[in-house]
């Protein structure tokens, strides 16, 4: 029984919940990033490969946007690397399932230690990690468009583990770390409405509150209301977390996140703070969520 959000509002800043949906999830729609529709930093997708700058940044940005990684492991002597670049990369349906992952470069000259950790043995390389660092696939050399799309829509498949955790969830309906761990791959996936009613009944105001996993349910539940459109709701959401879980190992990227959806919506003040916050507290680095703030400011700053 799927029960929808109670839209009133609980101490101040926090939705109201039903209980949690008993019946298993909705097929995945096609190539749906929800991560970073719902994470509205980006702009509009890129008609290139976003590329991020480096294998530990990349591993950053896919654990908070949820999304599997591509790392492409190439050198500059290496010839095929570079046909790959101007005649894969530049394939618009490889360029359209790479909206829905987090891709890298990683110089295999000048970064030896992640071809040591992978076990690479010739180039190009293209490594394919689920969000947590850990291979699902690889592709050696290199590979025309067509097939090397058909590799990223395998990968794609096998990074949503949204079933199992369904099916998991219906073995043990009220387990608040199980209705966690759906919530997130549904998320993932983009199903944000599935995800609503399973956060909702993990913070303080719903039926599984008290956990230690509410403040993970609470931003996160915010996430979903800023990616379904209701910025309202996603400030104070935002807002009612920083002030609520001061110390919470995720606070950084609540701070970049409001910061981005106050700079959406004009309020630049305020998403100045915020981001000079995060910019301020972990510095440019290898930083993937200080890149991104600086990134913002600047934008911010050209808008003036």
């Amino acid at each position: 029984m799927a029960l929808g959000l109670a839209l009133s509002l609980a101490p101040g800043w926090m939705l109201a919940s039903g209980a949690p949906p008993a019946a298993g999830p909705a097929p995945a729609a096609e190539l749906a990033p929800a991560a970073g529709s719902a994470f509205a930093l980006g702009g509009p997708p890129s008609p290139s490969i976003p590329w991020v700058a480096g294998f530990d940044q990349a591993l950053e940005q896919a654990e908070i946007l949820r999304r599997p990684m591509m790392i492409d492991i190439w050198a500059k002597w290496c010839g095929w690397c570079h046909e790959l670049d101007r005649r894969t990369y530049s394939d618009r349906e490889v360029v359209r399932r790479a909206q829905a992952m987090t891709c890298a470069k990683v110089n295999a000259d000048q970064e030896r230690e992640i071809g040591r950790r992978f076990r690479v043995r010739g180039l190009p390389t293209i490594l394919f990690l689920d969000r947590h660092g850990q291979e699902i696939d690889r592709i050696n050399g290199f590979v025309h468009p067509a097939p090397f799309a058909q590799g990223m829509d395998d990968v794609l498949a096998a990074a949503d583990r949204a079933a199992a955790r369904g099916e998991e969830l219906r073995r043990e309906p009220r387990n608040p770390v199980k209705m966690y761990a759906l919530a997130d791959e549904l998320i993932a996936q983009g199903r944000l409405a599935e995800a609503e009613p399973l956060l909702s009944a993990l913070t303080p105001a719903g039926t599984e509150a008290g956990s230690t996993l509410e403040p993970g349910a609470v931003l996160d539940l915010a996430v979903v209301r800023q990616g379904v459109g209701d910025r309202d709701a996603a400030r104070r959401i935002f807002a009612g977390f920083l002030d609520a879980y001061p110390d919470s190992p995720r606070r950084l990227e609540a701070e970049l996140r409001l910061g981005g959806l106050l700079a959406e919506i004009g309020a630049v003040n305020e998403a100045r703070d915020h981001l000079q916050a995060v910019a301020a507290a972990v510095g440019e680095g290898k930083s993937w969520k200080a890149a991104e703030a600086h990134r913002l400011l600047e934008l911010l700053g050209q808008s003036d």
